[in-house]
């Protein structure tokens, strides 16, 4: 995606869920690196856990945990598509 998205999402603070598992922080991690991967113009993500493990330095059971919470706030929608190698494909919401 574009520098132009990332910028925004930077001037235009999203509320983060967040949980006993998962801070606010992380969670904010998960979700600039998901919009870092995604398409233009439909807003389509595929990333796999272990990529973003890398990228965000977090666990994988932590990036599955903060993207149900980007989930359980619309943010983030399971399309129940996937791509090569089973890797789940997401459309963001903002």
């Amino acid at each position: 995606m574009s520098h132009d998205a990332l910028l925004w999402i930077n001037e235009n603070p999203i509320p983060m869920p967040s949980s006993k598992q998962v801070g606010q922080a992380t969670v904010w991690r998960v979700f600039s690196n998901l919009v870092f991967h995604a398409s233009t113009p439909d807003l389509l993500v595929w990333v796999s856990d272990r990529t973003q493990a890398i990228e965000t330095g977090c666990d994988r059971r932590t990036i599955r945990a903060a993207r149900t919470l980007l989930a359980g706030t619309g943010l983030l929608v399971d399309t129940q598509t996937r791509k090569h190698k089973g890797v789940k494909v997401f459309q963001l919401a903002t």
